[in-house]
């Protein structure tokens, strides 16, 4: 394994002498993840280090750089904003190739533009009705809280076992946007459309199935106009991904009044925070925006399956 700075000359020597050289990448993104373990280990006296001279000269010689390739920007908030949606993640793989000419890859492709996966609130797992996941969709009849016992009425996941983007996927300081952060967002930014692309649902599902529109949103931040990030659009979910009928043609039951009709309102973004609702028990506070108009709604039911925007906080604790 070598890191790839400058070493074009000595990789192709070693390659003559018969190595096989693997490329190992040490840059923000990589490392801030294995660097906050290390930190959270040392604190936690969990590193026996034997007190090594050398080893604590290498720990002290370091310094903190945000990140230059554009993974992780600031849009001069509290907060960090990743560039892609959580499912797009190098480590992230959907059970199928996509379609020729869907946006994404089967692995986490870093695509701004691509929607990424769904997840119901709290929830750490997808819900295709694919027949992979073991569950036909999303909605209250498949929701693993249907008594609403993970939080209270205004409360938060933020950053417990049922954060999906701390606790399962991207871990360390990544989790979930709380609602303010959404705010934040809102009254720092322009929103702008900027693309639409058409998708099938190929790589969740394992067949095209309805081909939908979805549009692109440049957020631009008022104080700095040279930070940007990029939200696809992609509605939400209340049941299955696909249409599902009962024999009369009507859509069938997903509990809860709600209805296995498929992806609902493709070209609104529908965004997950870590807040519970404050006024509905079963719901939970989101991002609702396109270019014309940003709200916080606060009537979003817990097992609505929507996207996910990480956010990076290196100043908490």
């Amino acid at each position: 394994y070598y890191d790839s700075y400058s070493a074009k000359y000595w990789v192709q020597e070693m390659q003559d002498h018969g190595f096989n050289m693997v490329r190992c990448i040490q840059g923000a993104k990589t490392l801030s993840l294995p660097m906050q373990m290390l930190g959270a280990d040392l604190k936690a006296k969990k590193v026996n280090y034997n007190n090594s001279s050398l080893l604590k000269w290498c720990m002290t010689n370091r310094g903190v750089q945000e990140d230059r390739n554009g993974n992780i920007i600031t849009l001069g908030h509290t907060v960090y904003w990743s560039k892609y949606n959580l499912g797009e993640s190098v480590d992230e793989k959907y059970p199928y190739e996509p379609y020729a000419g869907d946006r994404g890859a089967r692995s986490g492709s870093r695509d701004p533009y691509a929607r990424g996966d769904y997840y119901s609130w709290g929830a750490t797992f997808t819900q295709y009705d694919n027949g992979l996941t073991g569950y036909k969709g999303y909605g209250f009849n498949n929701y693993f809280d249907n008594k609403y016992n993970i939080a209270p009425l205004g409360g938060t996941i933020k950053e417990t076992e049922y954060d999906v983007a701390h606790a399962k996927w991207w871990r360390g300081k990544w989790r979930l946007p709380t609602e303010n952060e959404f705010r934040a967002m809102y009254a720092g930014c322009t929103f702008e459309k900027v693309s639409t692309y058409s998708e099938t649902q190929q790589r969740y599902m394992g067949s095209p199935g309805t081909k939908r529109i979805f549009n692109v949103i440049k957020v631009t931040s008022k104080k700095n106009p040279e930070k940007f990030i990029y939200f696809s659009t992609g509605g939400y979910l209340d049941g299955t991904m696909e249409p599902e009928f009962n024999e009369d043609g009507t859509y069938t039951d997903s509990g809860d009044g709600k209805k296995n009709n498929g992806i609902l309102y493709p070209q609104v973004a529908y965004y997950m925070s870590s807040s519970a609702s404050p006024t509905i028990l079963r719901c939970v506070s989101y991002a609702y925006f396109n270019q014309d108009s940003q709200l916080i709604k606060v009537d979003g039911s817990r097992y609505t399956g929507m996207l996910v925007r990480p956010v990076y906080c290196p100043d908490e604790e």
